[in-house]
């Protein structure tokens, strides 16, 4: 089975994501045209149940999906100082105009720089504007250096400005993002798919525990009188378990074993957020059964972190419903609004964060991401396209940690034959680690 992929952009940037997006037989392409935000916003909304993966054209119009609720998995084109190339060969050839004549916006600092070195030229101020989320604050900055005579023409990422410019009779060049950049993304959006199949593969454990005293209901029964009564619950929770497409264990007095997955269990759950919607689930409700669930890469695994999580449940109160996952992290009480998240303690991310300035939040997403992409050497470009973020943060990551002696530079990785080589660095955070 294919992946269902939205293409989100305008239409030059749709041309370019439609035609690269071919050459991944992996994806069954759904584009998706818009010239205005609220455009934009309406096509999330109404569409995001026909995709199972994003693209989106450039960050200004990936930012969008949260203000539509998106959870579906999204990526979005970075546009690096290599998209600039054209764009400055028809400035500089075909004008006869120079570098300081010209307003940029979205692209990094330092790219820029990097650009204007390898083409040759030395401006001597770089005219950038510093604002990435507002379209009418990036369009005021161009107009006001060009009404001020200090530029000639813009140069722009942005379409909304671009469109917004040329009413206000401003000569302005769009930037798109490259072949290259698109591709990149796409390769990097397929195994972060392949990792989410993965995890949704993972074996999910419930477990159940219910009142048997309640059901006989008398101060004093047989045993048979309990084991027919631990016969009538498990009837009930046999549709329960049909629909988790799992099976149904009996675990003795009053406890109960459903094992499925973990795709499974979040759909139903919303990834541990509700308690299943179905009918079959309304007498767990009523009868206030206590429930763990438990989400691990083996059987076993899972079994223990559900009977973790029944255990917190029990301690919380009767009725509740908790999830552990194999990271040690504790979801609960589940479908109640004031819930929380446990994480298990990773002292030396707390140390680390101490040394390098980092926060612990910010190790964790590369902790993450250098564990998901299976690489422990990176440049600035590959950890920003591993974490999302831009190439100025990934250098800043970096540096951090190289003066802290948690990275060292170990190769130089050529771009082009002109170009500044890009220093490739060995990252070491893992537990254990002895500092120098």
């Amino acid at each position: 089975m294919k992946i269902r992929l939205g293409l989100s952009g305008v239409k030059d940037t749709l041309a370019v994501l439609e035609s690269v997006a071919k050459e991944f037989e992996e994806f069954e392409c759904i584009p998706f045209l818009h010239t205005t935000e609220d455009e934009l916003l309406e096509q999330l909304i109404s569409n995001d149940h026909r995709v199972d993966m994003w693209l989106f054209s450039g960050k200004m119009i990936y930012k969008v999906k949260d203000e539509a609720s998106i959870t579906t998995p999204s990526f979005y084109v970075s546009y690096t100082g290599s998209s600039l190339y054209r764009t400055l060969y028809i400035i500089l050839n075909e004008k006869s105009w120079t570098v300081d004549q010209l307003s940029f916006d979205i692209i990094d600092l330092q790219e820029l720089k990097q650009v204007f070195e390898e083409i040759g030229v030395t401006p001597e101020n770089i005219l950038l504007c510093e604002e990435t989320q507002r379209v009418d604050s990036i369009v005021d900055y161009h107009e006001k250096l060009w009404a001020q005579g200090k530029t000639v023409a813009a140069v722009t990422c942005i379409w909304g400005v671009k469109r917004e410019l040329e009413k206000r009779g401003i000569p302005v060049f769009r930037v798109i993002p490259t072949k290259s950049s698109v591709r990149s993304t796409l390769y990097t959006a397929l195994r972060t798919y392949e990792m989410l199949r993965f995890r949704e593969m993972q074996t999910a454990v419930q477990f159940i525990e219910l009142n048997l005293e309640k059901e006989i209901q008398k101060d004093y029964f047989s045993p048979y009188e309990m084991h027919n009564a631990e016969l009538k619950l498990f009837q009930k929770l046999l549709d329960y378990a049909m629909q988790l497409q799992g099976s149904l264990k009996s675990m003795g007095n009053g406890r109960f074993a459903i094992f499925t997955t973990r795709g499974m269990l979040t759909d139903k759950t919303t990834d541990f957020q509700r308690i299943p919607d179905l009918p079959s689930v309304d007498f767990l409700v009523q009868e206030k059964a206590t429930i763990g669930i438990g989400v691990g890469l083996t059987a076993y695994n899972a079994e223990v972190l559900a009977g973790k999580a029944l255990a917190h449940a029990k301690h919380f109160k009767t009725g509740s419903w908790f999830a552990m996952t194999e990271d040690g992290g504790v979801i609960g009480p589940i479908g109640e609004k004031e819930q929380v998240v446990l994480r298990s303690s990773a002292p030396h991310l707390e140390q680390i964060a101490k040394d390098t300035g980092l926060s612990e939040i910010t190790l964790h997403r590369l902790e993450e991401a250098m564990r998901t992409y299976g690489v422990r050497e990176v440049n600035a470009y590959e950890l920003a396209e591993y974490m999302q973020i831009i190439p100025r943060s990934a250098r800043r990551i970096l540096s951090a940690l190289e003066e802290a002696h948690y990275a060292t530079c170990v190769s130089y990785d050529k771009m082009t034959d002109r170009g500044r080589p890009r220093k490739k660095y060995k990252i070491d955070i893992a537990a254990g680690k002895e500092r120098p």
